[in-house]
């Protein structure tokens, strides 16, 4: 709990030390603008808070920032089973002493998401980077990380896409300290050795963000993404087959209201299929600086 006290207070320490020059038009309906901000919104998964934070100079060729996102801070949704290690068990019929995994302790749902974006504003190609750390009910703490190009895509006067290619790996916490090997002639478990963290899989990822504007006031952004491993273990596949069990496909989108132009609403909804993680609704509310 500390260090993420730590952590937001440095990002809200950043944002405090910069603003938008207050003649400065910004998009904020955009996925790839680059400004200062602050966000806090409540849904059906607790309390999240986003900073986003502009590195680049106002009216730059080149646009780059990153957004750090703190969701359910107060783990409203948290406490489901969670692995915590093998017992011992005697087999009912063989009479052999077995292994049997245990779920004594819980999972967190509290989670973070830093996002890293460069733009060229000249031709609109970039890049980006975007690393999402959440509790695992298996595997533990886990991150998944990947980077790549973007580019952007004009589809008339009111409408954008900009297709995201990724690369990247899913690290897990080397939960091997949990488990034991038993020895039947002495009677004993012996406990495994842990490194610490394990890379668990290479990963690569579609990505394409949709933007249209029915007004000044008024937009929907909208994000698909396509997620498949390349090595190690399975995206999908249930942890019993060996996988990760994660959403191969996600659906987000966003309907906005632009109060001024620094200052917006949006409704958030995301969608995640395959694994049966609940679909995540929200209300927020976003100031520029």
């Amino acid at each position: 709990m500390k260090n993420q006290i730590i952590a937001l207070t440095t990002a809200i320490s950043l944002v405090s030390g910069y603003a938008i020059a207050a003649e400065e038009e910004i998009d904020m309906s955009s996925p790839t603008e680059a400004y200062t901000a602050l966000g806090v919104g409540y849904g059906n998964e607790g309390v999240n808070l986003k900073v986003m934070y502009m590195l680049s100079e106002p009216g730059a060729d080149r646009k780059s920032g990153f957004i750090l996102e703190f969701n359910d801070i107060l783990d409203e949704e948290g406490g489901d089973p969670k692995f915590s290690g093998t017992v011992p068990m005697t087999h009912p019929v063989t009479g052999e002493t077995i292994a049997v995994p245990a779920f004594a302790d819980k999972t967190t749902n509290r989670n973070y998401r830093f996002r890293y974006g460069s733009l060229n504003t000249k031709n609109g190609l970039g890049g980006t980077l975007d690393a999402v750390f959440k509790d695992h009910p298996f595997f533990g703490q886990t991150a998944v990380v990947q980077a790549g190009p973007l580019a952007t895509i004009p589809v008339g006067d009111s409408a954008y896409l900009w297709p995201v290619l990724l690369a990247g790996g899913v690290i897990v916490e080397d939960n091997m300290q949990k488990l034991y090997a038993y020895d039947a002639e002495a009677e004993a478990k012996t406990n495994l050795s842990s490194s610490g963290v394990d890379w668990a899989s290479t990963i690569a990822s579609f990505k394409v963000y949709g933007r249209y504007k029915f007004s000044d006031a008024l937009w929907v952004l909208g994000a698909w993404t396509y997620t498949e491993e390349m090595s190690g273990k399975s995206w999908k596949d249930d942890v019993a087959d060996g996988g990760l069990q994660l959403s191969s496909s996600q659906l987000e989108l966003s309907l906005g209201y632009q109060i001024t132009n620094t200052q917006n609403l949006r409704l958030n909804y995301h969608e995640y299929s395959g694994n049966g993680s609940a679909d995540k609704l929200w209300l927020e509310y976003n100031y520029a600086f």
